[in-house]
């Protein structure tokens, strides 16, 4: 920054003045200030191999976790899928395990009612036929009371 600075001031004041500034490259000044600027800018070698080789281990790391990342999601998919399809299939059966149940208690019911019904016929038969037993017998009474 030191030499920018100088030679922007002598720059400036050569314009001023209407003078032509020359600057020299092998001043003292200029060297020292170049040098203090690249000695700050330099980077061996090394840390640009190494920073490199860090670079690359890390986009091989991301490109193994996104490859991962897409197996893992395509297996979940597929584990949603089977899961959907043993949902729908237990939903399924459990629709026509309530669809059997209903028809056997329909079915329940058509047999209740019609031993309700047997057992009311049945019922109306005896008393029809204690009624004939009753009529018999009271006439088989008079019957014998009359021989």
């Amino acid at each position: 920054l030191a030499p920018v600075a100088v030679a922007l001031t002598v720059v400036g004041a050569g314009l001023a003045s209407q003078t032509e500034v020359k600057a020299e490259v092998n001043h003292p000044n200029y060297t020292a200030a170049r040098n203090e600027v690249l000695r700050d800018l330099y980077v061996s070698g090394n840390i640009w191999e190494w920073q490199n080789q860090r670079i690359k281990e890390l986009q091989s790391l991301l490109g193994k976790t996104n490859l991962d990342n897409i197996e893992l999601e395509n297996r979940l998919k597929e584990e949603k899928l089977r899961s959907e399809k043993g949902l729908k299939d237990l939903s399924d059966k459990n629709q026509k395990i309530q669809e059997e149940l209903e028809n056997k208690k329909k079915d329940y019911q058509l047999a209740v009612d019609g031993h309700a019904n047997t057992v009311k016929r049945y019922k109306a038969e005896i008393a029809k036929l204690d009624e004939i037993i009753k009529q018999q017998s009271e006439t088989i009474k008079k019957e014998g009371e009359i021989t």
